[in-house]
């Protein structure tokens, strides 16, 4: 199968709303007086016109890192006279990772705000920002220099008299935080590539990941809720991880497409095959679908032969962005159904060259396509449409690793 280029995009931070609209932007730096003595958030506004913004989060999980901490110097929202409001506590540090426990730490829990149409959300952040490894190593997590204004998300929220505008923020770590080798010293640098969804226009994909042979259910997979473009080419919506008893639910998928149901087991592979369910249409009739995933065992899986996918991207990427690489895999997905479908991504790690590297895989037919994030001064950020690998074939028997370059 030939590909052309992918755009792959990925959301570090999503904000789901209703009336939301997609882009980022900036605006006036005009910051309004919060509250004339009345709740942290709350403009100086007649009570009796205004209404409360409300913040609701997703879990967040990561498989690289025990916390993510960032450190919030404000939280503001622009309303259309280009004036700023202040919707959350200053200088707190926040634990990406406990978010569902922290959001009321990062936005007012009741802001409340005048009657209208607010456009944009901004986070400004100062430096000081950590993340802690699995092994408990702390690693210093900067903020780049386009940044430094804040990360200006485009929310399009409408507050109406006595109601509550629901917000949904969630993130997605693994297209967040790039890995940066200076003089030596690992660090991290966030990388805030964003996409926005109206949640009245979303609907829901549940099931419960188990093994097809025993039935019992299999804990802390990983699932991508996937849709293909008018090319033909995978883009990952959604990713969860399924709980302690194998259930895993996509909350905030778009209408209006077809997805599939890609799961990646727990040590990618290890003992069962990856699976890629068939369509499920979401539609306004359709809203809620359950697709159960059923997980074969890999016969022919030798856990001492385990491959990799690596290589170089060249030219490499300046530091005000970075390159986003997924590894495609042709799968099944049902009866007469064979397509390329994402199984892993991450961002390119930066040192003497570009590099990524793909551990941990099974016998397989591969690609890796790759797009290329950039973020400019007032923290808006955009995607290139880039470049695929040459397609390889995995035979463990014979390969135990594939370097794959890619030349932008």
């Amino acid at each position: 199968m030939r590909f052309n280029s992918f755009i792959t995009i990925t959301s570090c931070v999503t904000l789901l709303g209703a009336g939301m609209g997609l882009g980022c932007g900036s605006g006036s730096d005009t910051t309004a007086s919060n509250n004339n003595g009345g709740d942290p958030g709350s403009p100086t506004v007649n009570l009796d016109q205004t209404g409360i913004m409300k913040a609701h989060t997703s879990e967040v999980r990561s498989d690289l890192f025990a916390e993510v901490n960032v450190n919030v110097e404000a939280v503001e929202i622009l309303d259309v006279k280009g004036i700023w409001h202040s919707v959350g506590t200053a200088h707190r540090t926040i634990n990406l990772l406990a978010l569902d426990v922290e959001a009321r730490a990062l936005i007012d829990v009741n802001a409340k705000l005048e009657v209208g149409v607010y456009t944009k959300l901004r986070l400004k952040l100062n430096n000081g920002c950590t993340v802690k490894m699995l092994d408990g190593t702390i690693r210093e997590l900067r903020i780049p220099a386009e940044l430094s204004a804040g990360l200006i998300i485009d929310a399009n929220i409408e507050i109406k008299a006595g109601a509550t505008a629901d917000i949904f923020l969630g993130l997605d770590l693994s297209s967040c935080l790039q890995l940066v080798i200076d003089a030596g010293k690992p660090c991290y640098y966030l990388r805030p590539l964003i996409t926005v969804v109206d949640k009245l226009l979303t609907g829901s994909i549940t099931g419960t990941v188990r093994a097809k042979l025993s039935g019992e259910v299999v804990a802390g997979a990983k699932v991508f809720a996937e849709f293909f473009d008018d090319a033909g080419r995978p883009h990952i919506q959604a990713t969860v991880f399924a709980d302690a008893q194998g259930h895993f639910k996509f909350d905030t998928l778009p209408l209006g497409r077809k997805y599939h149901v890609v799961c990646n087991p727990p040590s990618f592979g290890k003992g069962f095959k990856l699976f890629a369910s068939a369509e499920i249409a979401l539609d306004v009739n359709a809203d809620v679908q359950v697709a159960d995933i059923d997980l074969d065992v890999d016969v022919d899986l030798n856990l001492n032969l385990m491959g990799t996918v690596s290589g170089a991207v060249t030219p490499a990427i300046s530091i005000d962005g970075c390159d986003y690489l997924s590894l495609v895999e042709e799968l099944s997905c049902g009866i007469g159904c064979q397509k390329w479908f994402i199984i892993d991504h991450t961002t390119a790690s930066i040192d003497a060259q570009e590099s990524y590297n793909f551990k941990g895989l099974t016998k397989g037919h591969y690609a890796v396509q790759t797009s290329r994030g950039r973020c400019v001064s007032g923290g808006i950020c955009s995607w290139d449409a880039l470049a695929v690998s040459a397609t390889v074939d995995l035979d463990l028997s014979l390969n135990l690793g594939v370097l794959l370059g890619i030349h932008l």
